[in-house]
């Protein structure tokens, strides 16, 4: 069964990013060239492990849309005291 936490997955992928920090500080202390580094094939092994489980964390998050912002109304103006006046008179 796989995996769904979030913190696991995390962690994993925090695991595999200090392998791969790992692999590269024992490449460069053998002196190897940078080139020749990403043909080695622990170190794209463990890189391809850490982007798979990247993947899977993007995957396993569940995609929250933002909710709309509501639209304010602008306060109603109350009619000029003229206007209510004008009304009264055709009225009466």
């Amino acid at each position: 069964m796989a995996i769904k936490d979030k913190s696991v997955r995390e962690y994993q992928i925090a695991s595999y990013g200090d392998a791969v920090a790992k692999r590269y500080a024992s490449l460069k202390e053998k002196g190897t060239e940078h080139p020749v580094m990403e043909k080695d094939p622990l170190l794209r092994h463990l890189k391809a492990e850490l982007s798979r489980h990247r993947k899977r964390l993007l995957a396993a998050t569940r995609k929250v849309e933002p909710k709309p912002v509501p639209v304010e109304e602008p306060p109603k103006t109350e009619e000029s005291p003229k206007k209510k006046q004008k009304t009264k008179k055709a009225a009466g």
